[in-house]
């Protein structure tokens, strides 16, 4: 059967629409979907509690509970006493976020950072006592992981932090979340055993 000139055009035009919009979703489902650190992974990173002794190790916790109580309860009116209490203001201090040029340098800025996140970012849950914390006479350090949930999704995070201890309590001179994901490789999409750690962001 013979095609005229303008079926044949007619095709072409409906296959190059068919392929772009198959290329359109192919790369909008290839930003969303992602491959997430699943538990069992996360809790081999904090296997190694650190080398901080016991006592270090506990005020340094105790710093980062009331950081996860802040960031549970969003309470904007207790944000200042919020910073007080685990912020030095007049000493070098930094936020670095998950978002791109999401990162601050000292108090005020370091303060509209977490106004930010109570405001409009997910649900913070660290795992606070299972962190890795190490130290170096006055200045500690840790890592933990945790989740940041969103009304229909969640996603893993690791969270770092360096704290100094002064006025007898550790307070957080920098801080760092970090997404615990990444996008979808064609070689993952392949792998039947990946799918399970697969979603979308």
């Amino acid at each position: 059967m013979n095609l005229t000139t303008r079926s044949r055009y007619a095709i072409f035009v409906l296959g190059t629409c068919l392929l772009f919009v198959g290329f359109a979703v192919g790369w909008k489902t290839s930003r969303l979907l992602v491959v997430s650190a699943d538990s069992e992974v996360q809790l081999k990173y904090l296997r190694n509690k650190g080398t901080a002794s016991d006592s270090v190790r506990a005020g340094v916790l105790d710093s980062l509970r009331n950081f996860q109580n802040g960031y549970s309860r969003r309470d904007l009116k207790h944000l200042d006493s919020f910073m007080e209490s685990l912020f030095p203001r007049d000493q070098d201090t930094r936020a670095i976020g998950t978002g791109f040029n999401e990162w601050v340098t000292g108090y005020d800025s370091v303060t509209h950072f977490i106004r930010t996140d109570w405001r409009v970012w997910g649900d913070v849950k660290l795992a606070v006592e299972d962190s890795v914390v190490s130290s170096s006479g006055d200045v500690a350090w840790l890592a933990t992981t945790g989740t940041v949930t969103f009304p229909d999704s969640s996603r893993s995070i690791r969270f770092t932090a360096v704290l100094t201890y002064q006025d007898s309590r550790w307070l957080f001179r920098q801080i760092q979340f970090q997404w615990d994901d990444q996008p979808v490789s064609f070689l993952e999409l392949m792998d039947n055993r990946a799918w399970s750690q697969f979603s979308f962001r």
